[in-house]
């Protein structure tokens, strides 16, 4: 077989596969409502699992707010937290169509939440990612384009996590483990600043700081 039978091949099962994936979309954007009863289902069943192995529904009652500043700190920081996470979504998704580009705020708003709705449903951001791909308004974030913006800023959040890992594990006198991860994430942020802007990756460890 000849090398340059390879791209055809490829760039033929792309395009095979390519209605199929439109017709997925249609269908996700058409039967929006009932699954979002299904994740919100989802929520109220895992809820009452995690109550029923903590004395109930009852054992709320016996709840006691020590410190109200905690609470209104984590409800006024949620928000913020989701900011975060619109702005640097925004900004990848922007970039995926051109530089110059500037998406609506009001879509991007509406792709995260849609994201973070669907995170319910599966792990390692998998569904995040496509619950905002399926709601996208721009068919151009529908191919790879739009999977590489979100893998970039899953990477980005991944890369702040281990980040913070260095100080907490030298606190618990783990000081070798955090020297071998400290080398590791310097060369990975080396890397970073040439894959995406470096805001994201300063958006990102502000939205670790808010989310811890």
């Amino acid at each position: 077989m000849r090398r340059s039978f390879y791209p055809t091949k490829y760039a033929s099962l792309r395009e095979a596969l390519s209605p199929r994936f439109e017709k997925a979309s249609s269908w996700v954007r058409e039967h929006r409502r009932p699954l979002s009863w299904v994740t919100t289902l989802v929520a109220v069943s895992g809820l009452t699992w995690t109550l029923s192995t903590h004395g109930g529904w009852a054992s709320l009652t016996e709840a006691k707010l020590t410190r109200a500043s905690y609470l209104v700190m984590a409800v006024l920081l949620w928000p913020l937290n989701l900011g975060l996470e619109a702005w640097k979504w925004r900004k990848l998704s922007s970039d995926a169509l051109g530089h110059g580009t500037s998406r609506s705020w009001a879509v991007v708003w509406k792709e995260v939440l849609v994201g973070q709705t669907w995170a319910l449903l599966g792990p390692f951001r998998l569904a995040d990612g496509a619950g905002r791909l399926a709601t996208v308004d721009d068919p151009r974030l529908k191919s790879a384009a739009g999977a590489k913006a979100f893998a970039l800023g899953a990477a980005s959040q991944g890369w702040a996590t281990w980040f913070f890992a260095v100080p907490a594990l030298a606190l618990v006198g783990f000081g070798l483990y955090a020297g071998v991860l400290g080398l590791l994430i310097a060369l990975v942020g080396r890397w970073v600043p040439m894959s995406f802007h470096g805001s994201v990756a300063a958006c990102s460890l502000l939205r670790y700081v808010t989310f811890a």
